[in-house]
């Protein structure tokens, strides 16, 4: 589904303010889980599916010598009914629905503005400090240089906030959410709560948007990183090679000097495991060569036995939508000082205004308008400036979405 519907205001006192809040935005919030299989920008694209379960049979063939005893036993391996149809997993479902139509109308327009705001400091800093430099970055080895920069930006953002999540207590009640998960599918990896999204693609967006304001100043016109399929050519890379295998029960590790670069599926499942010596290990998103150089890297030596989730006092607790909202602020009020409290509000209060900014701008833009135009954009559509610059500096999150109104 695709393409521009056309929602005529109504009556002489309609207000295209409040029908284009009411309608555009919202209505694209509610659709967007049904679309998100036909977007490229999204980790459950169709194409990032099908390749996984392209890996995971090939993982099941070289775990029997290559007989294939029975379709049914591969497609009994592929789609586990015992995992599939998991309490956790129907939950997973559940909560990727609602949080994705709750996190898209509250806070998902503010998450550009670390992104443009580091690039703008950047480029705006180096003019001051030389002004007049000028280097042509259309050249495919400085497009090159770009992309490599810009991915290595992104993936230190999510590993430092990663860490952050695990090592600061208050940041941990958060991030429990995710790691609450018994079984893991593809659809896990949208099990977080949305003070834990915010700070990953903060962190990546403001990194990236740093190595963005760099080209920027180098090259006013510059064209940006490689891209594929609206999306920043690492990521869709990486996420095309069997990325959802790292939230699965298939066992795929990647063999010597491969996985002291790449995060394999093992190493991230491992991550996921509830026993104390894997706890906040391996916790970077592309490389794995992060984890080494702070020592929270765990190669397995061959296939470990895991079990997920919480462990503790801390297992049961997240059982329903609600609970996976309220339980970190549970646990956050019962330990934090009123000024960690004071910190965390503000927070959240800043970036739901930002929020409500930026589709406030966007609605008054449009009030000249003789239609209202509702858009669910083609997953293969690119994005114009200066939404591409939002989108190549935000983070593998929100690179190639077609989330924030146009």
């Amino acid at each position: 589904m695709c393409g521009w519907f056309s929602a005529p205001i109504v009556g002489p006192r309609s207000s295209p303010s409040s029908e284009f809040l009411r309608v555009d935005y919202v209505l694209a919030r509610v659709v967007d889980p049904l679309l998100m299989p036909l977007h490229p920008g999204e980790r459950v694209y169709w194409l990032y599916l099908v390749s996984g379960l392209a890996f995971a049979a090939a993982v099941y063939l070289v775990n029997r010598r290559g007989k294939l005893r029975s379709l049914r036993g591969l497609l009994g391996y592929l789609l586990p009914r015992q995992v599939l149809l998991h309490a956790s997993a129907l939950l997973d479902y559940r909560y990727f629905v609602v949080n994705r139509i709750v996190f898209g109308l509250l806070l998902l327009p503010a998450l550009p503005a670390a992104a443009l705001g580091a690039a703008a400091v950047t480029r705006t800093g180096l003019e001051v400090l030389f002004p007049g430099v000028f280097f042509s970055s259309s050249g495919t080895g400085i497009i090159l240089v770009q992309t490599v920069l810009s991915a290595l930006a992104l993936d230190l953002g999510l590993f430092l906030a990663h860490r952050l999540l695990h090592e600061v207590p208050m940041l941990w009640e958060f991030h429990k959410v995710h790691h609450s998960a018994e079984v893991l599918t593809p659809v896990s990896a949208y099990r977080m709560h949305p003070v834990d999204d915010l700070l990953s693609m903060g962190l990546s967006g403001a990194l990236g948007g740093v190595v963005t304001g760099v080209f920027q100043y180098l090259d006013p016109g510059n064209p940006g990183p490689w891209v594929l399929l609206g999306l920043h050519a690492a990521v869709f890379a990486y996420y095309f090679a069997g990325f959802n295998l790292r939230h699965s029960h298939v066992w795929l590790d990647y063999p010597g000097w491969l996985g002291r670069i790449l995060v394999s599926p093992a190493q991230h499942q491992i991550h996921h495991s509830k026993a104390a010596e894997h706890a906040g290990r391996n916790l970077g998103f592309i490389f794995s060569f992060w984890d080494a150089a702070c020592g929270t890297l765990w190669r397995p030596a061959r296939r470990e036995r895991l079990a997920f989730g919480l462990a503790g006092a801390d297992a049961g607790n997240y059982t329903s939508i609600g609970r996976l909202y309220a339980m970190p602020f549970r646990a956050f009020s019962a330990t934090a000082s009123r000024a960690q409290g004071t910190v965390l509000l503000f927070g959240l209060a800043l970036a739901i205004l930002l929020s409500l900014g930026v589709l406030l701008r966007e609605t008054v833009a449009r009030e000249e308008a003789p239609h209202l135009l509702v858009r669910i954009d083609h997953p293969g559509t690119r994005a114009q400036e200066p939404r591409e610059v939002v989108e190549h500096a935000a983070g593998p999150h929100m690179a190639g979405s077609r989330q924030l109104p146009e």
